[in-house]
């Protein structure tokens, strides 16, 4: 039985990371925007407001600080006529991406069939090619907010893949790198005007790792271990927040444990990750530069496939979820957690079992909470050497 052949192979593709950052005025910036209309009657009780981002998602969250970062809320009052008022916020991280205000650089459900088995010696090249699109903003409660929008992301994410015939404690030893590029694009309207028309394209951040370990403990069972690191070396601009889509000016470590079980013509693949965020010194919140600590994240994706001939075909899917709140400033921000979660149909070509294969997947995503909500598509192109 061939387990593995030299075109399938496992790990992380990140585009980018989600950062989020406060608005003031449009002018501010060109993808994150707040757009505060009074349209009838209304009532602000409090004269700050505060919008969080996401990279490949769009991410809206109110939160609130104490002491130097100051106690931030946002009521409406709404009439029995047309009265209201609609805010946007609009950003994209390519890989980010990503981001309870920073986090999240891996692109969620980027990964599918056996992502377990790292596959023998030789030289792999990989290329993710992804749109995000989103068309919901949901709370902390998951309630949908009243604000039309259509925004969608691009990412290009080749990949290339070193496997040695060196074995390190029974396992195969392998490394890879990453070189994320994105294009995005937003439009935002209201009462049938355009408020918003943006686009940006660019290079995110670079996502190495030069110690992968690959176990095949039976035919059936592999299992595959590493940790990607997140390297800030995009184009990131404090002030600048279309630079920050796939940049997100800090490291992250990310521990990643991934299996495949293969039973008969069935494949059962997880991948497991945990994302640890360092602190990026050159954020700006309020109108104060100062130092971001972002939470910890939790996240997989899986699949389950059934192999026919050439092809096979089944379901992936993810889920994510940010497990500790950010800090600024040494000041915890409360209720700054979010999560989301996505599935959809899978499907693998891989012709003759030979040098090459292509995966193409969609996923609807659903039960967000503090961040936008839509779908996701991937064609993914596996080539060995």
């Amino acid at each position: 039985m061939i387990l593995c052949d030299k075109s399938d192979v496992f790990l992380s593709v990140n585009p980018s990371k989600h950062n989020s950052k406060e608005i003031t005025s449009p002018e501010n910036h060109v993808l994150s925007v707040l757009a505060c209309f009074l349209l009838t009657n209304y009532q602000i009780r409090k004269k700050h407001l505060y919008l969080h981002s996401l990279f490949w998602p769009l991410r809206p969250r109110l939160f609130k600080r104490k002491d130097r970062v100051m106690r931030k809320k946002l009521s409406f009052n709404f009439s029995t006529t047309m009265g209201a008022i609609i805010f946007v916020v609009v950003s994209f991280i390519a890989s980010g991406q990503a981001f309870a205000i920073g986090g999240q650089h891996y692109p969620n459900g980027a990964e599918d069939f056996v992502v377990g088995i790292l596959p023998p010696p030789g030289n792999y090249f990989i290329n993710y090619l992804g749109y995000i699109s989103k068309d919901e903003l949901r709370d902390a409660d998951g309630d949908k907010v009243p604000v039309d929008f259509d925004a969608g992301v691009i990412a290009e994410v080749p990949r290339f893949i070193y496997v040695s015939d060196k074995e390190i404690l029974g396992a195969s030893w392998a490394a890879h790198i990453f070189v994320p590029l994105y294009s995005a694009d937003v439009e935002v309207k209201a009462g049938g005007d355009t408020l918003v028309n943006e686009d940006s394209a660019g290079l995110g951040d670079i996502i190495i790792s030069p110690f992968i370990l690959g176990w095949h403990f039976s035919p059936q069972f592999h299992l595959v271990a590493t940790v990607d690191t997140y390297v800030p070396t995009g184009n990131y601009d404090e002030d600048d927040p279309s630079t920050q889509l796939l940049s997100r000016n800090h490291w992250t470590f990310e521990p990643v444990v991934a299996m495949t079980y293969l039973a008969g013509n069935w494949d059962f693949s997880l991948k497991l990750m945990y994302d640890i965020n360092t602190d990026n010194d050159d954020y700006v919140m309020g109108g104060e530069k100062g130092t971001l600590d972002p939470g910890d994240e939790f996240h997989f994706d899986y699949a389950i496939g059934y192999m026919y001939g050439d092809w096979e075909f089944g379901v992936n899917g993810f889920y994510y979820e940010q497990v500790t709140d950010d800090e600024f400033e040494g000041q915890e921000l409360d209720d700054s957690k979010c999560k989301i979660a996505g599935i959809g149909p899978a499907i693998k070509w891989w012709p003759n079992k030979g040098r090459y294969s292509v995966v193409l997947k969609h996923m609807q995503e659903y039960g967000a909470e503090n961040m936008p909500e839509g779908s996701q598509t991937w064609l993914k192109a596996i080539v060995a050497f």
